[in-house]
């Protein structure tokens, strides 16, 4: 068993998501490793797959089916950020995402006012079959 965390190098991305990820598995002696994409991770049963981007999503999924591995039963899977798709594919694919309602609102209300303030968005868990 191992969580491996998919992260790719798109410069939008938040690369605390990595440090974060390596501290929290240290803190709790959780085998893990990080990988840019797909490319070269050999799947194996009672992983745990982290994965930011959907292309990764969309590989990690081809390599399941190939594989005849059942997403929630022999591997897990957590995405980054809710879509419909997610909701409907492989029956359900389990979320972390920001709060883009809040977000949009809130850098609404500062452009209007003028407020120049760093904020924390909230983020969210949609838990589902996937894990």
């Amino acid at each position: 068993m191992r969580i491996v965390l998919v992260y790719s190098l798109d410069p939008l991305s938040n690369r605390e998501i990595v440090t974060g990820f390596e501290n929290f598995c240290r803190m709790h002696s959780l085998p893990h490793e990080v990988h840019i994409d797909m490319k070269n991770i050999m799947l194996q049963k009672k992983d745990l797959f982290i994965i930011i981007d959907d292309d990764d999503l969309a590989e990690f999924l081809k390599q399941c089916r190939d594989m005849d591995l059942r997403i929630g039963v022999d591997t897990g899977i957590i995405s980054y950020n809710e879509t419909v798709l997610k909701e409907v594919l492989a029956e359900g694919i389990t979320i972390i995402s920001t709060d883009f309602k809040f977000m949009g609102e809130r850098l609404a209300g500062m452009i209007l006012s003028g407020e120049r303030v760093k904020v924390k968005n909230p983020f969210r868990m949609i838990w589902r079959k996937s894990f």
